[in-house]
């Protein structure tokens, strides 16, 4: 499944069967390789923001998620600070390996069951993504970031994505 296509899904209590919002972001560990949990946002005026533990996810599709209980208002806390959101401090950062620019971060690959991150899309642009189709590079490893820059580890090996097929870059 894609953050891209997860993003803004209704999300609903599994208990009373009630929307409780949209999903605003995914939270994951410090080195982005398992995920923690979910923000949740919603109309109102007051906790706009609730984060659910990934434990209390019940099921995800494009068309919904499932929760269980009523979450906890979120906050980017000290605690906190040590998670990486994939909204803020992921999208749209550029990716590195090594001293090598590889684009721009523009959608993730996630497998749901195994709360993990898999592969990020990297774009170099519109006119090569139309001509070319994005890249993709797992992060098995995990990855570090600072303000600006993702950094994926040397070992992670490069795809082509053309049409939603993956292929071994040459």
């Amino acid at each position: 499944m894609n953050f891209n296509r997860l993003m803004h899904a209704p999300v609903t209590d599994a208990t009373s069967n009630k929307r409780v919002g949209r999903i605003a972001d995914m939270i994951l560990s410090e080195n982005g390789k398992r995920i923690i949990g979910i923000v949740v946002t919603n109309d109102s005026l007051l906790y706009t923001k609730r984060f659910y533990p990934w434990k209390n996810v019940l099921s995800v599709s494009v068309f919904g998620v499932s929760v269980r209980g009523l979450g906890e208002r979120y906050f980017r806390t000290d605690e906190r600070e040590k998670n990486v959101s994939l909204q803020t401090d992921v999208y749209g950062k550029s990716v590195c390996q090594g001293n090598v620019d590889l684009g721009i971060m523009r959608d993730a690959e996630i497998d749901l069951k195994a709360a993990k991150l898999l592969c990020l899309e990297i774009s170099r642009g519109l006119t090569e993504d139309i001509l070319r189709g994005r890249d993709s590079i797992s992060v098995e490893q995990g990855f570090k970031t600072d303000k600006s820059e993702l950094h994926v580890s040397e070992q992670e090996v490069l795809h082509r994505k053309r049409n939603g097929n993956r292929k071994n870059k040459e």
